[in-house]
C-alpha cells in the first residue's frame, strides 16, 4: 500500500537570501505514530544558512545545513514537522533543501 507523502523544498540554485526563520512548509498525517523525513540539503554554511525542524508543540528539534550536499534520515516521534529556513545577505548558488515526509502508522 502507498502512503502519502508530502514534500516541503526551497528555491534551488539560488536559494533565497535574508529569511530569517521563513516557514517553507509542514506536513501533518493524523494518528501517524512517527515522521520519517529524508532531508536533502546544500547551504552556505551552519552558522548563515540552514534549515530548521519544529514540533507540533513548536518545540526546535534540529538545525541543518553545510557546503556539502548532503541527505539524511531523521526520524520524529508524533504526527507533525515545521520546516524553516534562515539566510544571511550573500547570493550564492547551493542547493538549498529538499525534505519527503513519510508517515508511520
Amino acid at each position: 500500500e502507498l502512503v502519502d507523502t508530502i514534500t516541503v523544498e526551497s528555491k534551488h540554485n539560488p536559494y533565497p537570501n535574508n529569511c530569517n526563520e521563513k516557514v517553507y512548509g509542514e506536513a501533518s498525517f493524523e494518528g501517524a505514530s512517527s515522521l520519517k523525513v529524508y532531508l536533502t540539503y546544500q547551504t552556505e554554511s551552519l552558522t548563515w544558512d540552514y534549515v530548521s525542524l519544529y514540533d507540533k508543540n513548536g518545540d526546535w528539534i534540529n538545525d541543518y545545513g553545510g557546503i556539502d550536499e548532503t541527505t539524511e534520515l531523521i526520524t520524529i516521534d508524533g504526527d507533525y514537522v515545521k520546516f524553516t529556513f534562515t539566510s544571511d545577505g550573500s547570493v550564492n548558488n547551493y542547493y538549498g533543501f529538499k525534505a519527503i515526509v513519510i508517515p508511520v502508522y
